[in-house]
């Protein structure tokens, strides 16, 4: 929720659960996760983990905007900077071998990469469940539809 230019959060019953005081802030996932920007005892923060359910949080020094962490894997997508995407685990260490031009969150288990224009798959721990590249990728229920210019295989997520 927003009030003057400032977020804050509600919980499923609509009851406030943070005052707005953030001045940017993700959606929290199902455990209580979420990335904010504050104001902490004069000091400003640009990228703060929080817990919204326990109140943990941690400042972090750089300001990689990223999304929540799974709660399957413990993994969240990171932009390290406009043309630059990995992942970070719970500790917030991010994992700089493995660069993408674009990521997705997880979702369902399994996320969308973007390497040299050419799409792959992670599953839920974080490795490339098709070993090819793709150039169109379609999540139908439990399958996904990939596509390499002509070629469609479709691939049964449903047990990652």
């Amino acid at each position: 929720m927003g009030y003057n230019g400032l977020y804050g959060y509600i919980d499923d019953y609509g009851n406030i659960a943070q005052t707005p005081k953030f001045t940017r802030a993700s959606q929290a996932n199902e455990i209580g996760d979420a990335m904010v920007s504050c104001e902490i005892d004069g000091k400003i923060y640009n990228t703060i983990y929080i817990n919204l359910k326990n109140g943990a949080f941690k400042p972090l020094t750089n300001d990689y905007i990223f999304g929540n962490f799974d709660p399957i894997n413990g993994l969240a997508k990171v932009k390290i900077d406009r043309t630059t995407h990995a992942y970070m685990d719970k500790n917030f260490i991010i994992d700089m071998s493995h660069l993408y031009i674009d990521a997705s969150d997880f979702s369902d288990g399994y996320a969308v990469v973007c390497e040299k224009e050419s799409l792959r798959i992670l599953d839920s721990s974080g490795k490339d469940i098709t070993n090819k590249e793709y150039d169109y990728i379609l999540n139908k229920d439990d399958m996904i539809e990939a596509r390499k210019k002509k070629h469609i295989e479709n691939i049964d997520i449903s047990n990652n």
